[in-house]
């Protein structure tokens, strides 16, 4: 990244949910907004519910990445996007026509 601070990329854990509600308090409206295609608060975003639901990913559905970065001053970790890849219903009869839906949020 600029300023070569290194980010990683890896698998969303259950113990990002704070992490994830630091990562919420940083997107503008507008950001929110072209993710979720309507206005959504802060607390409904950052609902325990809400974030459960995000961080415990079933990993036969979809895959849920995160990129952090570890602040060199604080030494605190820090996630500056999520991505998502969620498998979607496949009729039986025709595996061959799986797909899927993807959605990238980053600060």
């Amino acid at each position: 990244m600029k300023g070569g601070i290194e980010v990683t990329i890896r698998p969303i854990r259950a113990e990002d949910e704070p992490l994830m509600v630091k990562f919420h308090e940083t997107l503008s409206d507008r950001t929110v907004y072209l993710r979720y295609f309507t206005s959504l608060s802060l607390t409904r975003r950052t609902a325990h519910d809400r974030l459960v639901r995000v961080c415990f990913s079933d990993y036969e559905r979809e895959m849920v990445l995160v990129a952090q970065y570890r602040d060199p001053q604080t030494g605190e970790l820090h996630i500056l996007g999520v991505g998502r890849l969620s498998k979607l219903a496949v009729p039986m009869a025709l595996p061959e026509q799986a797909s899927c839906d993807s959605s990238h949020t980053a600060r």
